[in-house]
């Protein structure tokens, strides 16, 4: 009897082990299945503008070890987080990359820098799956673009872009690296600091190049903090705004569409609002925040990760027809009859035009 019951006590366990293996099996292939999951998209490149960039070479490679190139041997600067070269080659769709491997030169440091640096690929799975509201149809779609951008001091970011929405997914430094000057120019006749100011002076010009200065250090980790804030419009009924961060990020936010979709962003740089006034007639307000004025207001209200900010636009029927400033929300203040933490931002240029 004891023997009979080893046995039994034995197949049980060989036959709960063999079920973990084959659910083991199953939820790797599964995994492998899903992180194989494909999407209409392209890759492209940007730089900074002034600062003109070209890609030795890159490539986003995914996780069976493919990959597929970054558009390269090309002078850039088309603005950080913009699409720059589009080139349709291979499959229609494919999956999201788990690494990138880059290799390129800067040409106002005259310095190259590579790297390869591991992606966050579920965080990029779940974006493109999550997909956004397109502002050009007005539905659900995803993104179609996955850009890599290059700045000075070896900074590297990369964004998902759809319909002009833009998100940051992840950054990067790489290290200067030591390659070949033939791998951008095989030419003996042409030295390289011939070859490097004739660059410069093509793509900024000559007053450009005159007044060329080496970027801040750390500017571009410094746009890429993210804070907990949101849009907040009073005295207008807003349509719809588009948010441009200093990051390079670009939202659409849509007025009747419950709350806010992303609860950290970067500082912004722009607000494109459309509203309509009291009497019915349509405006828009292009909004450019002074870069120095709208970091100290967030450095200054945001002492901690946990302040919640509001981006405050009033608007008017008089003359300024739109007022900016920075609140800080403070709820247990307020309970308090304490006043309300505010900068008013009141260096921003401000451009309104009728829409009717």
């Amino acid at each position: 009897m004891a023997k009979r019951l080893a046995i039994l006590v034995a197949c049980l366990v060989a036959a709960i082990a063999l079920i973990a293996l084959v659910a083991s099996i199953m939820l790797v292939r599964a995994q492998r299945n899903d992180a194989m999951e494909e999407f209409a998209w392209l890759p492209t490149e940007c730089a900074p503008r002034g600062y003109p960039m070209e890609i030795v070479r890159g490539d986003l490679v995914f996780a069976d070890g493919s990959s597929v190139y970054i558009p390269d041997k090309k002078v850039f600067h088309n603005g950080w987080g913009e699409i720059g070269s589009t080139h349709i080659v291979g499959a229609e769709t494919r999956p999201v990359p788990v690494t990138l491997d880059l290799t390129w030169f800067s040409y106002t440091e005259d310095k190259f820098y590579a790297g390869v640096f591991a992606l966050p690929q579920e965080a990029i799975l779940a974006e493109f799956k999550r997909g956004i509201e397109g502002p050009a149809t007005g539905g659900k779609t995803t993104y179609d673009r996955i850009i890599v951008g290059m700045a000075p001091g070896g900074h590297v970011s990369v964004w998902l872009e759809g319909q002009g929405v833009a998100l940051e997914v992840a950054g990067f430094t790489a290290s200067a690296a030591d390659v070949s000057w033939t791998a951008l120019l095989d030419n003996d006749e042409v030295s390289r600091p011939e070859y490097v100011r004739m660059v410069l002076k093509e793509a900024l010009g000559v007053a450009g190049l005159a007044s060329l200065v080496p970027a801040p250090k750390g500017l571009w980790e410094r746009y890429r903090r993210r804070y907990p804030w949101r849009i907040e419009v009073v005295g207008a009924a807003p349509t719809t705004a588009w948010i441009k961060s200093f990051n390079g990020e670009r939202e659409y936010v849509q007025s009747g569409k419950g709350r806010q979709r992303r609860e950290l962003r970067a500082v912004p740089r722009e607000i494109k609002l459309n509203w309509r006034q009291a009497a019915g007639r349509k405006r828009t307000a292009t909004l450019e925040l002074d870069e120095a004025q709208v970091f100290s207001a967030f450095e200054t209200l945001a002492a901690a990760d946990e302040t919640s900010l509001a981006l405050r636009v009033v608007v008017k029927d008089s003359e300024p027809m739109v007022d900016v400033s920075l609140a800080k929300l403070d709820d247990e203040a307020a309970s308090r009859g304490e006043p309300e933490a505010s900068i008013r931002l009141d260096r921003s240029t401000l451009q309104v035009h009728a829409l009717d």
